[in-house]
């Protein structure tokens, strides 16, 4: 449903880490659709199989600078 809810606009953004491809295939398509960004938690495309998750619309590139902040010790 996070996903569901970046895709309307509901909430302006949302990540998660651990996940799996099952978990997210749909939501990220509706994102992308919605024209929101989906990414890994280094900018890069492996959000299906790397298990991380970023996916924002007009946020994404602060999201993920606060996410590389902390992750990325």
């Amino acid at each position: 449903m996070d996903l569901a809810y970046v895709a309307s606009g509901k909430l302006e953004g949302f990540f998660e880490y651990d996940l799996k491809p099952w978990d997210v295939v749909g939501g990220t398509f509706l994102v992308q659709q919605a024209g929101g960004v989906v990414t890994d938690f280094s900018g890069g495309t492996n959000f299906l199989f790397g298990g991380e998750l970023c996916a924002a619309g007009n946020i994404h590139t602060e999201m993920l600078a606060e996410i590389r902040k902390h992750w990325f010790k």
